[in-house]
């Protein structure tokens, strides 16, 4: 873990960090991929970096991120206008518990849906 403090980016490219971003960066490149993202802020630029360039430079890689207040919040506004042009880019706006919960059931996040971002509805019974 990189903790966050001014020198965050300039440590993220010593190792073992380094390393590690340099993975990150390569299993993107792969055919087939799925990242989910769960509570992630997309406020580490050189982490949101190699992700845009994925989903720029990679058609079949896949884009989930999980969050509570995705639809409200202004920091995944760029987010939410990317997902519009981009067929694999999927907006849970769930907490962790949920997601968790309905997650095996892959018609709770079609992506036929028509909305942008998806939310979970709960039967009463729950």
């Amino acid at each position: 873990m990189v903790y966050p403090k001014d020198s965050k980016y300039e440590n993220s490219f010593e190792q073992p960090f380094f390393e590690m971003m340099s993975r990150f960066h390569q299993n993107l490149r792969k055919e087939n991929v799925l990242l989910i993202c769960i509570g992630f802020s997309f406020s580490d630029k050189h982490v949101v970096t190699a992700i845009t360039e994925a989903l720029s430079q990679n058609p079949s890689f896949q884009l989930v991120v999980v969050n509570k207040g995705i639809d409200t919040s202004a920091k995944f506004k760029w987010l939410y206008e990317l997902s519009k042009t981009h067929s694999n880019i999927v907006l849970i706006d769930e907490l962790f518990k949920d997601f968790a919960q309905f997650y095996p059931d892959l018609k709770s996040y079609s992506q036929e849906d028509k909305n942008t971002i998806i939310t979970i509805q709960q039967s009463e019974n729950d």
